[in-house]
């Protein structure tokens, strides 16, 4: 059994590894490495499914030279080095290993999670002086709890029923918008997912 669980420890660094090791060659110019991670982002089946990181991506080999076939790419050649320039400060090309904490975000009455990116929402119950509404409308996939324990899809009215913390995780894409928990009262920090 410990024999098994080292296998799978070693088999998920390898795989982390060789992330790395890709954004590091795509970054260095290695047009190889900028093309595969176009395609790691092009399709839509994909969790990173992201289309904005393809074209950048995408971008950076065909300015690179690229000869390869780069499909939908072409048609952007004019407008690479502005895709390029916005997809460094979005920070497209840092690498981060799923479950990195990036940062906190500031938490506006309507919010959208990013694509590959996970917020964990933390709040305390509202007090309501008369009846309580929902504390937060959310439509997307959800987690409950800190160690994700529950995974719902849909619409949700949350309205916390305990006095301590709580805790869920919105995934990409998914919305947000609050009710009668005031934003500056909830806590989110984001998450590579």
């Amino acid at each position: 059994m410990k024999l098994i669980i080292l296998i799978l420890i070693i088999l998920a660094s390898i795989n982390l590894n060789a992330n790395e090791k890709l954004y590091k060659l795509a970054n260095a110019g290695n047009i190889k490495a900028q093309e595969n991670l176009m395609k790691n982002f092009k399709y839509y089946m994909n969790k990173n499914y992201d289309i904005n990181k393809s074209n950048f991506w995408g971008c950076q080999a065909l300015m690179q030279g690229s000869t390869k076939r780069l499909i939908g790419i072409k048609k952007f050649k004019k407008e690479c080095p502005n895709i390029i320039k916005e997809g460094k400060k979005k920070k497209y090309h840092i690498y981060y290993a799923e479950g990195t904490f990036i940062s906190s975000i500031n938490p506006k009455y309507n919010k959208v999670v990013p694509n590959s990116r996970i917020w964990k929402i933390e709040w305390k119950k509202s007090v309501c002086a008369r009846v309580c509404t929902a504390e937060m409308y959310i439509i997307g996939q959800i987690a409950v709890g800190e160690n994700k324990d529950i995974i719902l899809n849909g619409k949700f009215d949350i309205n916390a029923n305990s006095t301590g913390m709580e805790i869920i995780w919105l995934y990409q894409s998914g919305k947000i918008r609050f009710g009668d928990s005031k934003p500056s009262q909830v806590s989110i920090k984001e998450y590579a997912w």
